[in-house]
């Protein structure tokens, strides 16, 4: 697995690195490049497989079998269902996502919602930063399918930091969403870091003043590309 460096946020998708891709059986969709620009992310992915609630493959993208990788896509649906009727029995709400974590290979699998799901098989070990990777795929994808954040999405996705070039820091923050709420901010009154609880990854926080007068701490994780609001 390749070190992952922090990184600043941005709306601009990283350069992908150049892979060769496994001859395709079926025509590009407008999910390819979704799906491939993720595959392109880490070299230690191995199959992207976009599918349906049966298993059926809406799209994949992968270095090996294409075959194998929408055989392992499918399989990984069944095994989400049964996780999800599990959950559905002992009141534990909607599984979002799960990692399967074997001696060969690793699997993020991760609903998107309306019957969708997203397989990413790793050849190693799921961090962080991957995680980042497949939460832009689901948000781009969703989008391209014009399908909207479903109700049990976790709430902390839903906040959006609008950022502006600051003097003597990289980026600032100028304004942000959550659900229907916008606020715009009138100044940053003081900027630190702090320590994260997983790996000892730094987390960049901004105190910051409303126009509506309120303070608040707006906390940005550069390894996961999270903002979290305090």
């Amino acid at each position: 697995m390749t070190e992952r460096r922090s990184r600043r946020p941005s709306v601009t998708l990283r350069p992908a690195s150049f892979r060769v891709e496994a001859e395709r059986d079926r025509p590009d969709t407008s999910f390819t490049p979704i799906l491939r620009h993720l595959w392109r992310q880490d070299p230690a992915i191995e199959h992207v497989v976009f599918v349906d609630h049966e298993g059926e493959c809406v799209d994949y993208c992968t270095g090996e079998d294409p075959y194998e990788a929408q055989v392992t896509g499918a399989q990984l649906c069944i095994t989400l269902a049964l996780f999800s009727n599990f959950s559905d029995k002992i009141e534990g709400g909607r599984v979002s996502s799960f990692e399967l974590r074997a001696s060969k290979h690793d699997h993020l699998i991760r609903q998107i919602g309306d019957g969708y799901v997203l397989v990413v098989t790793v050849n190693g070990s799921i961090d962080q930063g991957l995680i980042a990777d497949v939460e832009d795929a689901v948000e781009a994808l969703r989008s391209e399918a014009g399908l909207p954040a479903p109700a049990w999405e976790p709430g902390e996705r839903g906040l959006k930091v609008d950022v502006r070039p600051a003097v003597g820091w990289d980026y600032a923050p100028s304004g942000f969403s959550l659900e229907e709420r916008r606020e715009t901010i009138q100044a940053v009154l003081g900027r630190w870091e702090e320590v994260g609880a997983l790996a000892q990854d730094r987390i960049v926080c901004f105190r910051v003043l409303t126009e509506s007068g309120a303070e608040v701490t707006l906390a940005y994780d550069p390894e996961e590309r999270r903002w979290m609001l305090w």
